[in-house]
């Protein structure tokens, strides 16, 4: 007889992948009794729903819907497609919100660096201007200064965008760590 799944929705059989492993439903009360109820498979009679209760040998889980030590105790599945759990959903709506974030980042750094480009351009532009009129190397007049005046733009743009970037990767590698830590024992 081939293995599968008992979950609802679930078709997994052994054989199909090579790492998936089977669990039969525990004989011990206590532990029975918070599988069967995290598993929420019912059985309709006469137009009532009865709990179900699966004999002791016959009926298995896949290791895809658990997500904890299986050598706790207290191991109990917890991933199930057919169940909204609010702890997935919870961590879906914070990886979407993190990837909004990192998206808006992302767009504003461009937008700054293409500030800065413009500015930096528009001086490097009056300074190419400025140095077919030069005269010697006097910053006395007005030329050198407007080549100082933008070379300092351009350095301070580049200054904003660097520390723009150094302040990017140290909050993405914060929180990317913050969400392995927080959800790294339960599948997204």
């Amino acid at each position: 007889m081939v293995d599968s799944c008992c979950a609802p929705g679930c078709a997994n059989h052994r054989g199909q992948v090579q790492d998936r492993a089977f669990y039969r439903i525990p004989k011990d009360p206590a532990r029975r009794e918070r599988w069967i109820s995290a598993i929420k498979r019912a059985r309709s009679a006469m137009k009532k729903t009865e709990r179900w209760n699966p004999s002791h040998n016959g009926f298995r889980l896949c290791s895809d819907h658990f997500s904890d030590n299986p050598l706790s105790p207290d191991y109990v599945p917890s991933v199930f497609k057919h169940v909204p759990s609010p702890v997935k959903k919870k961590g879906e709506l914070l990886i979407e919100q993190f990837n909004r974030r990192q998206a808006a980042k992302k767009r504003r750094l461009q937008q700054d660096f293409t500030e800065a480009a413009t500015q930096a351009a528009m001086g490097s532009y009056i300074s190419a201007e400025n140095d077919s009129h030069n005269t010697g190397p006097s910053c006395e007049n007005e030329n050198c200064k407007t080549i100082i005046y933008s070379l300092k733009l351009e350095v301070q743009a580049l200054r904003a965008e660097n520390q723009l970037l150094k302040e990017s990767l140290s909050k993405t590698e914060l929180n990317e760590s913050a969400l392995r830590s927080s959800f790294g024992r339960q599948r997204l």
